[in-house]
């Protein structure tokens, strides 16, 4: 029997014999704990699922923003180096806490640092696996495009 069921079970009876429920009675309190524990959960989620899908789109922005400026955007479309463009990005702010609520999303240095980080482990692809690196200047006008998107 779950905890729902049994405080229904209990208001059922008192109802029936016509006695009070307290307010402080400890099944009730369960429930309301269980439920109060999976409406915060749920807020959670959908609070880092918003924000992980507008980074991804901003930077997504960013990423054919700044190829668009140098010109490596070609008929072929956008390299490869998108979705993982996207995944260090949001690697970077996971880890300098950039998605903790509060003033923490909006902090500069938490989002400067981990869009650092993404963009030194950008290079480093790039300098692992050449044929993916977009030019020089590429990952500069990133950052000047990503940074200030993602600070609003």
């Amino acid at each position: 029997m779950t905890n729902s069921q049994l405080a229904q079970q209990v208001r059922r009876r008192a109802e029936e014999t016509g006695a009070s429920v307290l307010p402080y009675d400890v099944r009730l309190r369960v429930d309301r704990g269980r439920k109060r524990s999976l409406r915060i959960f749920m807020r959670r989620l959908l609070r880092l699922g918003t924000l992980y899908v507008f980074d991804g789109t901003v930077i997504a922005a960013a990423y054919l923003a700044s190829l668009v400026v140098l010109g490596g955007l070609g008929a072929a479309g956008p390299s490869p180096l998108l979705p993982i463009a996207v995944g260090l990005s949001w690697l970077g702010l996971s880890v300098t806490g950039s998605y903790r609520s509060g003033s923490d999303r909006h902090d500069f240095v938490r989002v400067t640092v981990g869009m650092g980080l993404a963009l030194t482990l950008l290079w480093a692809q790039a300098e692992v696996l050449p044929q993916l690196w977009a030019g020089g200047w590429w990952l500069l006008v990133f950052a000047g495009f990503a940074l200030p998107l993602l600070l609003l």
